[in-house]
């Protein structure tokens, strides 16, 4: 999650009261309107350059998101820069930016460019996607670019594909799951009939029936 409020990276800024009073209080509110003046003075400049009244009075993460959503990607990451924005809120302003403006091909772009050390995984993308209504196939690729495990399988599940996810329980090898996925597939219908086959292939015995030899 995380999203707009007023807050510049995370620190509250803009959201209410800026401390107690005590020393480090102090310190802390001066760091807070050194920042917050360092934001207005990029928004203004951004509506000057961008001849568009969108920025002034918005959180650090709206601002971003705006920069985003209006295709100026490269203002929205030297905002990263200057406000020492994590990569993992960066990658997630990113994603949100592309599913609220339905840009499912910039999605999958981003969804690609992912390391396995990302600190964002595909589940985000995933409930992004849907949250934002993306059509099927959009989230069948979404679903297909993740490493096969039980939990890819159960997102096949939940997206209404069945005989995916229950190639995904194949692969590895899980008898239960795949017993569990066979069973919810008419036995005689071509998708039935393929899952047996496919079960035999991975899972010797287990392929003519829904239930563990």
């Amino acid at each position: 999650g995380g999203g707009g409020g007023g807050g510049i990276g995370g620190t509250g800024i803009g959201s209410g009261g800026v401390g107690t009073g005590t020393g480090m209080d102090c310190s802390w509110q001066a760091k807070v309107v050194s920042e917050m003046a360092a934001l207005r003075r990029a928004q203004a400049a951004l509506e000057r350059d961008k001849k568009q009244s969108l920025f002034l009075g918005l959180s650090l993460v709206d601002t971003m998101k705006t920069c985003l959503r209006l295709g100026h990607a490269k203002e929205a990451a030297a905002l990263k820069k200057q406000f020492g924005i994590t990569e993992a809120r960066w990658i997630w302003l990113k994603l949100t930016a592309a599913a609220e403006t339905k840009d499912w091909t910039r999605l999958l772009d981003l969804a690609g460019e992912l390391r396995r050390s990302s600190p964002v995984g595909l589940d985000k993308f995933l409930d992004a996607a849907r949250k934002y209504d993306a059509p099927q196939n959009i989230l069948a690729q979404l679903v297909g670019k993740m490493t096969d495990s039980t939990e890819k399988a159960e997102f096949y599940t939940e997206i209404n594909m069945p005989k995916e996810a229950a190639e995904v329980a194949a692969r590895l090898r899980d008898r239960d799951l795949f017993s569990r996925l066979q069973s919810a597939i008419t036995t005689s219908s071509p998708a039935g009939l393929y899952l047996a086959q496919l079960g035999e292939k991975y899972m010797p015995g287990i392929g003519g029936s829904s239930t563990i030899k």
